[in-house]
């Protein structure tokens, strides 16, 4: 029993030993897998790591990017060049040109390289209308679009860290789609009943104070807050007397959150604090290079002034211009020029005497140079555009027929685009312009639209457009509206006005604006808000002004900063109208400005 009891003992013993040398086996090799696991693990952050700041660095170029193709379009262009193919992409003899060649930037310690390729099909651009759902549904567009790539990778690596790729649609939407679109505050406060039956849309703030009543068919948005008071010491007149999508709006102060529940009445038409819009400067009206409504202009024309006017106490003797026509290099085309004089009929010397126009807001005297469009569109044969084609009035690129006008004083600040400085030079369009069409009888041929352009100020003269209307409109410093009973001149500091006789215009506008101060309680700096848009200097009670267009201001005017409280006018029937045929693209007035804003198709990574 002993030796049994013995035995035993001694075999299991045996089996401790084994199972305690194979723990500690078993341990060791856990605990070897372990801190092996654990190395890896570390390794494995630090290459995560590592790839995450490549990705991001990859990401930070595509966005550098992608705002590049964006700001092309702002400027009134479209990238050119051509982009390299995706097989050695960026290598030697691969790299593409213009604004699709690969281009490298530094991104934190990573080399980040860059390049877009055009996919546009067909390449002339896509057309379209904003879908429901969306920002600015309804409206319609012009888009291209893009493939945008950029590659990342650590200084003396052999290949890429991170890649990431996005397709995007660069979209075009005109600004003459909206009854009202302002680059700063927009208010509208009227006096008289005010309708409005299309969108408005301001990249600031939007102050509703009507005194009688407003109403607003379209979608209101704003960058900034809708506020339900004027700008400054004026506040909500009524609860009742705005409506907007058949809702009353009251005096609710100011409107900051999308999602304030006040506004669900209104069905998403009325929102603040929307997307601010990218359109471009006032400095694009400059004659320059490179601006479109320059660049593209079928006639640019210019005034170089010969003689200064004069003024002598109460008087004033206006300044001689000669007319002349440029290339879009900003050289005299001299052919072009004899062909505008012998249109317009100006004899040997062919030099023309301008208007004097005391213009009281402005607190100076104008020299205004008549434009007659009749006779230039009569004569349009004899003009080549910039590729030494001959113009037609037939002719629908970019819509039909544009003019760009400005003034060469020597002056260096007159149009640089950027300095402001008042200037007294003023454009009308003459009273024959009631029909944009040739002056010959016979023909009495229409262009299929008209835009005239200056960054000068420009009058009209009458009726504008009000006989077989046509897509046109009139993108200026500032636009001035004046009756056929307007006097050719007015006299120093009377207090008697012409009384103005019933007029009607159909134009989209584009103009500057004054600012009305954003502090304070003294109104005389306000800046006469939307119903003031276009400056009146006539007695227009009890008679009409009857207008179809679109009103756009993109900022301060450059060259006339007169207070609308100096003005000296009292206003017309207001019968206004946004001119709906413009939301159709085939229908709007020739290089109508716009907005730009990029949609993200998709985006794709890989490391």
């Amino acid at each position: 029993m002993r030796t049994s009891s013995f035995t035993t003992s001694n075999r299991t013993s045996g089996n401790t030993i084994v199972i305690v040398l194979l723990a500690m086996t078993v341990l060791i090799a856990l605990l070897s897998i372990g801190s092996q696991i654990a190395i890896s693990d570390i390794r494995s952050q630090a290459s995560s790591t590592r790839l995450n700041q490549g990705f991001y660095a990859a990401e930070g170029g595509l966005n550098v990017r992608a705002d590049k193709i964006r700001l092309k379009f702002v400027g009134y262009n479209r990238p050119e060049g051509i982009g390299p193919t995706d097989t050695n992409s960026c290598a030697i003899g691969n790299k593409g040109t213009g604004d699709m060649i690969c281009d490298t930037i530094k991104i934190g310690s990573r080399d980040v390289t860059t390049y877009v390729q055009d996919i546009t099909n067909p390449p002339s651009g896509q057309t379209g209308t904003v879908s429901a759902g969306e920002d600015f549904a309804g409206l319609s567009f012009l888009q291209y679009v893009y493939r945008v790539r950029s590659e990342a990778q650590l200084p003396g690596a052999d290949n890429q860290e991170a890649s990431v790729e996005m397709q995007l649609q660069s979209r075009l939407v005109p600004l003459f789609q909206f009854a009202a679109f302002y680059q700063d505050d927009l208010e509208i406060q009227p006096g008289a009943p005010m309708t409005l039956n299309g969108r408005v849309h301001t990249n600031a703030n939007l102050y509703l104070n009507p005194i009688t009543s407003l109403t607003i068919g379209g979608k209101v948005t704003a960058a900034g807050d809708i506020v339900r008071t004027g700008k400054i010491a004026s506040p909500c007149t009524s609860a009742n007397n705005v409506i907007i999508a058949g809702q009353t709006l009251g005096c609710v102060g100011t409107l900051s959150d999308p999602a304030d529940p006040r506004l669900t009445p209104y069905n998403k038409n009325l929102i603040p604090r929307q997307s601010l819009l990218v359109v471009p400067t006032m400095g694009n009206l400059a004659p320059s290079a490179g601006n479109e409504l320059w660049d593209k202009a079928d006639l640019r024309i210019v005034a170089t002034r010969v003689t200064s006017g004069v003024r002598f106490r109460n008087t004033y003797t206006p300044g001689t211009y000669r007319l002349s026509v440029f290339n879009t290099n900003g050289d005299r085309n001299g052919a072009l020029s004899d062909a505008l004089n012998s249109a317009l009929s100006l004899g040997f010397n062919r030099t023309l005497t301008a208007k004097g126009w005391w213009d009281q807001r402005e607190n100076i005297f104008y020299d205004i140079i008549d434009i007659d469009l009749k006779r230039i569109l009569d004569n349009i044969g004899s003009f080549r555009n910039s590729l030494g084609q001959i113009l037609s009035l037939s002719d629908e690129t970019d819509g039909g027929i544009a003019i760009h006008l400005s003034v060469n004083d020597g002056d260096t600040s007159t149009n640089d685009g950027n300095t402001i400085v008042k200037k007294n030079y003023a454009f009308r369009l003459g009273t024959s312009a009631s029909q944009l069409q040739t002056i010959s009888n016979s023909r009495n041929v229409q262009p299929k639209g008209l835009t005239i352009a200056s960054n000068q100020p420009i009058y009209t003269w009458g009726n504008y457009n009000s006989v077989n209307k046509i897509p046109a409109s009139i993108i200026a410093d500032a636009i001035n509206v004046t009756s056929t009973a307007a006097l050719s001149s007015m006299p120093l500091e009377v207090d008697q006005v012409p009384v103005a006789s019933e007029t009607t215009v159909n134009a989209a506008f584009l103009s500057g604006v004054d600012d009305t101060p954003s502090t304070g309680t003294n109104r005389s700096g306000y800046n006469g808000g939307l119903e003031n848009y276009p400056r009146f200097h006539e007695n227009w009670a009890g008679k009409n002004f009857n207008y179809q267009g679109s009103f756009v201001s993109l900022g301060n005017s450059l060259h006339t900063d007169g207070q609308q409280s100096k003005a000296r006018y009292s206003p017309p029937n207001r019968n206004w109208g946004f001119d709906e045929s413009f939301l159709d693209a085939s229908k709007l007035p020739p290089l109508t400005p716009r907005f730009v804003y990029l949609r993200q198709l998709n985006f794709a990574r890989s490391y």
